[in-house]
Parts: structure tokens; C-alpha cells; sequence
């Protein structure tokens, strides 16, 4: 028995078993051309996690911690970064 989404015709088989390589091609690319927007996220999470602050560091603005005012810039960087990819995205869904 045929898969349900096999065409069954083998006059229309071939022009829409082409529609779906170019259709796989095409999300492929933009798999791969939108990996760099994984990675952007990955340093700003090495950047949010203050791990490499020194532990002994009394620094401190406006009352606040150095390292804490470090986290919250980097936490509205992710979020202007989040709402970019958003804004410019060609998804129509």
C-alpha cells in the first residue's frame, strides 16, 4: 500500500516529487543560514551567566553589584537581539 502522501500518478509523480526536493533544498539553506543566530545566542548566555566575574569582586554602581549590572545589560542585549530576529524574519506564519 502506497504512503498517503505518494502521488499514485506517474504523469504528476515526477514535477511534485521535484516541488518537494526544491522544497527541502530550500529549508535546508535557511536551516543553515540562520545558524548563526544560534551562536549569537550562545555568547550572550556566556555573557548573561557571570561565571567569569572574580569571586572576590566588591565592586560596585549606583549600590549594585558591578557583575549583576553586567548581567542586566547582557539580558536587555539578548532581549533586543530576540526582538530583531523577530521583527526581521520572513516567516509569513
Amino acid at each position: 500500500m502506497p504512503a498517503p502522501f505518494m502521488i499514485t500518478s506517474c504523469r504528476h509523480s515526477r514535477p511534485r516529487m521535484a516541488f518537494r526536493k526544491e522544497l527541502r533544498m530550500k529549508e535546508s539553506q535557511e536551516k543553515r543560514s540562520r545558524r548563526w543566530i544560534a551562536f549569537v545566542y550562545l555568547g550572550l548566555l556566556v555573557l548573561v551567566i557571570p561565571w567569569y566575574w572574580p569571586g572576590g569582586d566588591v565592586r560596585q554602581v549606583l549600590g549594585f553589584p558591578l557583575w549583576s549590572l553586567a548581567t542586566l545589560g547582557a539580558v536587555f542585549a539578548t532581549s533586543l537581539f530576540t526582538a530583531w530576529v523577530y521583527w526581521t524574519s520572513d516567516d509569513t506564519n
